[in-house]
């Protein structure tokens, strides 16, 4: 037997006794089932080997959108372009903001009818200056050019040029005294610049008193609850019905106590005058849904019941004849 035919009987032996394949012979791969695998994906991990993806929930659609408390919804028109979230969440910004556009353009157009009612004044108060202007350089020229126009122009009387000429020349024959009269007109053109000065600083402090008190009246009106019932109650009684009166209020307090009464004061007392009355019982909660206040009751007197005793009884009296009949029967009775 040669060498080689030896070796391969070798090969055969160990292979039966080890029952693995040797050397470099191929290794036949059997898969085993051990369930869904993933295998990595920039994406995330994407289920192999027969693994089922989860369903998504359908997308749902939310059409709503608030403003200051208030509830709105997106134009029906634009409800079928609405597809997924994205777009949900850029028709609700954009409406949102043209929400606020629109109140800053009411706002806007308020300010212009202002701004333009001022300008209308402004151009009147400049048109009279200019014209004041005017007619006072007029003057000037006249005072040199025609004293005797400039006298009528002012209106000054011959006595009254003659009594200034004396006095010009007792003041120049008595220095003292001319002293004397011309502190006195420096003391009166001060005293008229401070009262001038006084005028205006009183005007300047009576504008940032309104403004503080239209500052104070809007943050009362806007309060949580009493907003609320304002609105109802101008709903039933009128726009401006509820501020007309706390306004109301507001003059009678003055002319009754020379002072003016805090905003937050004459909100909170109409407030609770006016819940008294469309609420009866004041710890329940107001309910404009009544139609207005509760009706007036009928007028009652008690009853004793043809003068037999016992506990009084309630009779309501329709018409002023059934007064007089019951008035007439105590009468007999008594």
């Amino acid at each position: 037997m040669s060498v080689q035919d030896e070796n391969a009987d070798i090969k055969e032996i160990v292979a039966e006794a080890t029952d693995v394949p040797m050397f470099n012979e191929p290794v036949e791969h059997v898969p085993q089932d051990v369930g869904p695998q993933t295998q990595s994906h920039e994406a995330g991990s994407i289920p192999v080997d027969g693994g089922v993806e989860p369903e998504k929930p359908a997308y749902e659609p939310d059409f709503g959108y608030q403003i200051r408390g208030e509830q709105f919804t997106f134009d029906e028109r634009l409800h079928s372009a609405v597809k997924d979230k994205d777009t949900e969440d850029f028709l609700r910004d954009t409406f949102t903001k043209a929400h606020g556009l629109d109140t800053v353009k009411a706002r806007m157009e308020e300010t212009e009818t202002k701004y333009g009612d001022l300008q209308t004044q402004f151009n009147q108060s400049r048109m009279e200056n200019e014209n004041f202007r005017g007619n006072l350089d007029h003057l000037n020229n006249l005072k040199d050019s025609d004293p005797l126009g400039f006298q009528r122009q002012w209106g000054l009387s011959d006595k009254w040029v003659l009594d200034r000429a004396s006095n010009i020349l007792d003041h120049q024959e008595n220095p003292e005294q001319g002293r004397l009269a011309e502190q006195a007109y420096n003391a009166r053109q001060e005293n008229f610049s401070n009262q001038q000065n006084m005028t205006r600083e009183s005007a300047r402090t009576q504008s940032m008193e309104r403004e503080l008190h239209s500052v104070k009246m809007t943050q009362a009106m806007n309060h949580e609850g009493i907003s609320d019932f304002a609105k109802g109650y101008d709903q039933r009684m009128g726009a401006g019905a509820f501020k007309a009166q706390v306004d109301d209020f507001g003059s009678l307090q003055y002319h009754q106590n020379q002072r003016y009464v805090d905003p937050q004061v004459a909100v909170t007392e109409v407030y609770g005058r006016l819940q008294k009355m469309w609420s009866p019982d004041p710890a329940a909660p107001v309910s404009l849904d009544s139609g207005g206040a509760p009706p007036p009751r009928a007028p009652a007197m008690p009853n004793m019941g043809a003068g037999r005793s016992g506990t009084p009884t309630t009779k309501r009296f329709n018409t002023l004849a059934d007064l007089r009949a019951h008035a007439q029967a105590l009468a007999v009775q008594s």
